[in-house]
């Protein structure tokens, strides 16, 4: 991996690894599943939101927890479509009364070395089946195939679509990885940022709405994606599919029914 890109990297996961929110009181017993309800997260001055007393139903607060390893390869393989599952070879999770999904969950110095030589090799394996996943019907245009990979594969290890500068970035990714080679080259540079990045490695529950709507509403909304990416790996332990991605993009699964 270009050093440019190892150090740009290496800043995300010092920035991803440094988010975490506090815990709200908990009133579930030691064991018992968490809820999927989420209390507020703290005020812009560094100060805690405490809402106990109106609202005494919020139990867990809003957080950005990191995948655990096994929903780490259970999504690699449903992205790439491989047999490798490197998590289980990563450090081990942080547990919290006995469960690994918790906002614990970080990522150190070992474990994002590790994180990064799994990118690299799964970049590398996968490279075989670039004619399926990052097609070019148009060899003479690279960018313009680039373009169309990296949106539809992006949102998919984001769990959400790409913003306008991610998108950028990662067209930059993908300029450098040509630079000695072709267009797999730079496909496979950034399939190996992609799996780097902070929005693959950890899922967010904050929704969208401004800090003061949520403190006066008292409870965060979960936006979309955020709800399919919750639901999924509730019910799958993986990340949502392409129908429930569609559903998030259409709004339905906000609806009451």
């Amino acid at each position: 991996m270009p050093p440019r890109l190892t150090l740009l990297l290496a800043a995300c996961f010092c920035l991803a690894g440094a988010l975490g929110l506090p815990r709200a009181r908990s009133h579930v017993a030691a064991g018992a599943p968490q809820p999927m309800a989420a209390a507020v997260p703290p005020a812009a001055d560094g100060r805690a939101i405490n809402l106990s007393r109106s609202a005494p139903e919020l139990l867990v607060p809003a957080r950005v927890r990191r995948l655990s390893n096994a929903e780490y390869d259970a999504t690699v393989q449903a992205l790439l479509g491989t047999q490798l599952a490197p998590g289980s070879n990563f450090a081990p999770d942080a547990r919290q009364a006995g469960f690994t999904e918790n906002e614990a969950q970080r990522i150190d110095p070992v474990l994002a070395r590790q994180v990064a030589a799994a990118a690299e090799n799964l970049a590398a394996e996968a490279r075989p089946r670039f004619s399926v996943l990052a097609p070019c019907a148009t060899p003479q245009a690279p960018e313009r195939c680039a373009e169309r990979f990296i949106t539809g594969f992006g949102a998919r290890a984001y769990r959400r679509p790409l913003r306008l500068d991610e998108r950028a970035e990662l067209l930059e990714v993908f300029r450098e990885g040509t630079q000695e080679g072709g267009y797999e080259d730079g496909v496979q540079l950034v399939i190996s940022a992609l799996l780097q990045a902070p929005s693959f490695l950890y899922l967010t529950e904050l929704g969208s709405a401004s800090l003061a709507d949520v403190a006066q509403a008292g409870r965060v909304q979960l936006d979309d994606y955020e709800l399919a990416s919750a639901l999924s790996y509730l019910m799958t332990g993986g990340p949502p599919d392409q129908k429930l991605l569609e559903a998030a993009a259409t709004g339905v699964l906000q609806l009451p029914e």
